[in-house]
């Protein structure tokens, strides 16, 4: 899931690319003009009352259109995730690459389009019916269930308004929907019991179970939703102790689910279902997490936010094994549970099943990196580790940095 790299020391983003921290200059010296400009208006009034209080109301509306900008100036500017280019974390590569972000997302700014069913080559077609065949009569440990999935068929696409100042992205994607017996199929990364059963009697004229995934995405050398399966979101949850400290929850996945096991999560990790859609036909993320933390954790949530949208590759496009989560929407969610009850957390869910070791955590540098030094970067999902990451960021400016630092000393 990772590789290394060379020079693991991380490079300041303002030594690399300096126009975040250029525009937030030029941002607060905007605003310093602005308070001159006041200054010598309320001088030549006389302190006329009328001209002060639309001086004042004017302002309010213009630092109201000027401090969301500032904030997504300085989340991009001390983040070191880059548009375009692969997760890098103490000294590795990781097979998640950023499509857009870290930015600050509202509910209008991801726009996800769901435009029909997922169409599938002959050879994929039978082997899911094969499958579903196999299933019914598997009674084996791990849990399988089909239901309708949802695939990216297309790059996302992030659209932008440079004449307006608040520079928000909305960022579109195109999902079709098909069903989680094709999404498996197409990883390669099932449990190894649940592999030999579907193996038995497998149909002579399709490839194998094991050069399955290699068949079909050779099939486009374009963006194929079979290359990279999945569509849904990867969340860090933010729960406050008494003392007002954020701590978080994070999983190690169990034995008892049918692919990806023993690897390390967020606790709110979802696929998007139909159970999110919205009146207009579009599904809605921010139902997803409500539904997520509900399903996984029997908890609600208070806030919402997400701040980075990418692709999870999960492996090299020639590997017969993928184990990407595909189109990934990475953020955190706040819930008014205390801190102190979180482990409790592993009792009330319906899919607690899924998750074999739950771990709260304070958000904290110290906290984090005895978590990372008992279950490494490369035991983690690519997002998983990045909602982590990023969150912690927030909570604590800097810690990225010391974060990679520590574990490079450690190795």
């Amino acid at each position: 899931m990772a590789g290394s790299i060379s020079g693991s020391r991380f490079v300041p983003r303002w030594l690399r690319f300096p126009v975040n921290y250029l525009r937030i200059l030029a941002i607060l010296f905007g605003i310093v003009l602005v308070f001159i400009t006041a200054y010598w208006i309320l001088g030549r009034s006389g302190g006329n009352l009328l001209a002060t209080n639309v001086f004042f109301a004017a302002l309010g509306a213009f630092l109201g259109v000027i401090w969301p900008a500032v904030r997504r100036a300085i989340i991009r500017a001390r983040s070191p995730v880059e548009v375009g280019e692969y997760l890098v974390f103490a000294g590795q590569k990781f097979p998640f690459k950023v499509i857009d972000g870290p930015t600050l997302y509202q509910p209008q700014d991801l726009v996800l389009n769901v435009t029909g069913n997922l169409e599938l080559p002959a050879t994929l077609q039978r082997a899911k019916n094969h499958m579903a065949e196999r299933m019914r009569s598997y009674r084996g440990s791990q849990v399988l269930f089909d239901g309708d999935c949802y695939l990216a068929v297309g790059q996302p696409m992030v659209r932008r308004s440079w004449e307006n100042i608040r520079e928000r992205p909305t960022v579109v994607v195109d999902l079709k929907k098909t069903s989680y017996f094709v999404r498996v199929l197409c990883r390669g990364a099932l449990a190894r019991s649940i592999e030999e059963h579907i193996a038995m009697d497998w149909p002579t004229d399709i490839p194998s179970l094991h050069d399955l995934r290699r068949s079909i995405i050779t099939l486009s050398d374009g963006f194929s939703p079979f290359l990279h399966p999945g569509a849904g979101i990867n969340l860090c949850l933010v729960a406050y102790d008494r003392m007002g400290r954020p701590w978080t929850l994070v999983q190690k996945r169990g034995t008892g689910i049918a692919e990806n096991t023993g690897v390390w999560a967020t606790s709110i990790h979802e696929s998007f279902s139909s159970d999110d859609f919205t009146a207009d036909d579009t599904i809605d993320p921010f139902l997803t997490a409500a539904r997520g933390a509900r399903e996984e954790l029997g908890i609600s949530l208070t806030k919402i936010q997400y701040f980075v949208v990418g692709i999870d590759e999960g492996s090299l496009p020639g590997d017969q094994v993928s184990r990407s989560g595909g189109l990934e929407l990475i953020g955190y969610a706040e819930t008014s549970l205390p801190a102190e009850r979180l482990e409790d957390t592993r009792f009330r869910g319906r899919d607690k099943f899924e998750a074999e070791e739950l771990i709260a955590t304070q958000l904290s540098v110290e906290a984090i990196l005895k978590v990372l030094q008992s279950s490494p970067p490369e035991r983690w999902f690519p997002p998983a580790l990045l909602a982590v990451l990023e969150t912690l960021e927030r909570f604590r400016p800097g810690s990225w940095h010391r974060l990679a630092a520590a574990l490079d000393s450690t190795h």
